[in-house]
């Protein structure tokens, strides 16, 4: 269990550093989420999550979040999403953020729905089908999302880059929900 929390911290520490330069690239701050363990305190969280915002939004909970998890085929993969910390956000604020809905979005992005208790996200195809959800209450936000898969961290060296390009793709939608 030792070992395994420590290969957890170390690899946190790893994700935590990329993800500190890209904030840095990209004139934001960054918001760390350091621990491994999951609310619970008894289990290894199953992803690594890091914040960057622009400082003049820094006390609003929208982000631009990035993740280190396992998608949906089971094989690691980042994850860039215009997020919101609904723990931190009133009604209000989780309506506008969720009004993102309403702009147009490249093919290759994908809308990842959250309900407030956490959980897994149901990843849908397009705008109509995430409004409905929502509108049925099942879930309470969403996130538009550029993930990059294991096969093109794999194929391309130069990590970084990919995200960086992805944090620069969802600016225009993150600037929207904090203006």
């Amino acid at each position: 269990m030792i070992e395994l929390y420590q290969t957890s911290t170390n690899g946190m520490t790893m994700f935590q550093s990329i993800v500190d330069e890209l904030g840095k690239a990209n004139n934001m701050n960054t918001v760390y989420h350091s621990s491994v363990l999951d609310g619970t305190r008894r289990r290894i969280r199953k992803y690594y999550w890091v914040e960057l915002r622009k400082e003049k939004y820094f006390s609003i909970p929208e982000s631009i979040s990035l993740f280190a998890e396992v998608g949906e085929d089971g094989k690691a993969r980042y994850r860039v999403s215009v997020e919101i910390d609904e723990r931190n956000a009133n009604i209000n604020q989780i309506e506008k953020h969720n009004s993102i809905l309403n702009l147009p979005v490249k093919d290759e992005y994908k809308y990842a729905l959250g309900r407030k208790a956490a959980g897994e996200l149901l990843f849908v195809k397009n705008s109509a089908e995430a409004k409905n959800l929502i509108c049925q209450e099942d879930y309470n936000k969403v996130q538009i999302s550029v993930c990059v898969s294991y096969n093109q961290v794999k194929n391309n060296n130069n990590i970084g880059m990919i995200l960086d390009e992805a944090i620069k793709s969802l600016v225009p939608f993150y600037l929207y929900t904090v203006e």
